[in-house]
C-alpha cells in the first residue's frame, strides 16, 4: 500500500488478524498463517465487491524451539540464508 497512513492502517489490520489467527485459532504453519491473512485482509477491505488491489508485502518466519526448525513463507519477499 506504501508508506504512511495507508501503510500505518495496514500493519494495524495485520497485527489484529495475526494475534487472531496465531494467538487464538492457533495456527501454527507460515504457509497456513500467510494464507489465513491473505483471506482475511481481503474480507477486511471487501476486494472482492471492489477490485481494490492493496496489500502488502510480508515474509514471515516461524521458529520450533522444541525441534529446531524454522518455517518460511513470503508474500512478494524471499528468505535469503
Amino acid at each position: 500500500t506504501g508508506h504512511g497512513v495507508p501503510g500505518a492502517f495496514m500493519s494495524m489490520l495485520a497485527n489484529v488478524l495475526l494475534n487472531q489467527i496465531i494467538n487464538i485459532e492457533g495456527i501454527l504453519e507460515a504457509d497456513e498463517i500467510l494464507n489465513h491473512l491473505h483471506q482475511r485482509v481481503r474480507l477486511a477491505l471487501k476486494q472482492a465487491e471492489t477490485h481494490n488491489r492493496d496489500g502488502m508485502d510480508l515474509a514471515l518466519c516461524v521458529y520450533d524451539s522444541r525441534n529446531k526448525t524454522l518455517s518460511f513463507a513470503g508474500a512478494k519477499n524471499p528468505l535469503i540464508y
